[in-house]
């Protein structure tokens, strides 16, 4: 059996018996996506019906059945002048399929299985690098906008994303600085306000003794998420350079000058967050406000991830956005803290009819921020008084 080698990632390339075809030799959108389509789905039968929705969704012609026998005639023809005589498509009383006499080994299901292949393997990182070295960009850049393309595109990205930052934890835990260095850069190019990568960065100059760096990175990044989000980073990057925040008066009291115009919500440690919730339940049953505890849950949205160092990674990645999220959609009397890497709890000011309608801005805002839709956000609420019940 002959064997092809196809590349989708970044760019689109055959290699058969020692000859290559690019996009560039050609230069024709259609006969990419006739191609890619018959490779993608090379282990099915389809329809000429099925074929031309898909290159003539946009009704360019009025007869999509006849322009697909003349793409077909043409791609048969650039197929042949880039790789040879072989018959690479098949077709039938209106069915096309790829040749299944030539075996095609493809760059993104190389990648999965690399993916998957690390979950068994004792030697994690090496697949996990296997799988990093593969993707050379978006898939078919050049046919982008195609819904089954977009749709392959985001789940890699995704896959990459959680990729790199399960190898960027090993690179910092094990001190391989020229590797995590490299990695972070290409990172938070895909992930910018990952807050958890932000911090390994800072931690890395400040192993190395590099204050300055470290205060001068936290200084673009605080500009960053201000210019962008409109927040400051979390308290943990601000401790993280500050050192110790001193409790004096004077410190105290410039803390509150600073703050108490600031439009954001207040980001508490579970242990203030209850301490905060047992006040308020006692102080709100003498009162007319409402209040609620609000539980806000992230969850993984593709049910066949079973990686636990992907699944932790894309959780990483998702509370990051969500917090950031929270913070700018609630107001700056309310309080929230992160318990755990996949939930959020919130004390939240308002009637019993705006719940609904202020969880939404925040779950819509932070799909937003999450192009690649990898959780669901899922809620419940409840009222701050039924935490204490009657004697």
């Amino acid at each position: 059996m002959s064997v092809m080698k196809a590349y989708f990632l970044g760019t689109f390339k055959l290699e058969y018996k020692g000859k290559t075809l690019t996009f560039n030799d050609y230069h024709s959108l259609q006969i990419t996506k006739f191609i890619a389509y018959l490779i993608k789905n090379r282990k099915k039968k389809i329809f000429n019906s099925e074929i031309a929705d898909v290159l003539y969704k946009d009704k360019t012609t009025s007869d999509p059945i006849n322009a697909l026998k003349a793409l077909v005639y043409r791609t048969r023809t650039v197929l042949k002048q880039g790789l040879g005589e072989d018959n690479f498509i098949i077709s039938s009383k209106g069915i096309y399929h790829w040749n299944p006499e030539i075996e095609v080994i493809l760059d993104l299901e190389e990648l999965e299985n690399y993916k998957n292949m690390a979950v068994e393997s004792d030697n994690k990182i090496e697949y996990y690098e296997k799988c990093l070295s593969l993707y050379g960009g978006h898939v078919l850049p050049m046919i982008s906008g195609e819904s089954w393309v977009d749709m392959d595109d985001s789940y890699v990205e995704s896959t990459i994303l959680s990729t790199m930052i399960i190898l960027l934890d090993y690179y910092f835990e094990n001190n391989l600085s020229s590797k995590f260095r490299e990695l972070s850069k290409k990172v938070l190019e895909i992930d910018p306000y990952n807050e958890g990568v932000h911090y390994h960065v800072m931690s890395d100059y400040l192993r190395d003794g590099k204050e300055e760096l470290a205060k001068k990175y936290y200084e673009q990044v605080a500009a960053m998420f201000n210019k962008n989000l409109g927040i400051a980073p979390s308290s943990k990057l601000q401790q993280l350079i500050e050192g110790q925040t001193k409790m004096d008066f004077d410190e105290l009291k410039s803390y509150v000058h600073n703050n108490n115009e600031v439009n954001l919500a207040f980001e508490a440690s579970p242990d203030v967050f209850k301490d905060l919730c047992l006040i308020e339940s006692k102080r709100i049953r003498r009162s007319k406000k409402d209040a609620f505890i609000v539980n806000l849950t992230i969850k993984i949205k593709n049910k066949d991830v079973h990686n636990k160092d992907f699944i932790n990674a894309i959780l990483e990645s998702t509370a990051s956005l969500l917090k950031n999220a929270i913070m700018t959609k609630l107001r700056s009397g309310d309080c929230f803290t992160q318990v755990g890497k996949d939930r959020f709890l919130v004390l939240i000011y308002c009637d019993p009819v705006y719940i609904d309608g202020v969880i939404k801005r925040i779950v819509d805002t932070f799909y937003i921020l999450d192009k690649y839709r990898r959780v669901d956000v899922e809620y419940t609420a409840q009222d701050i008084r039924d935490l204490i019940t009657e004697d």
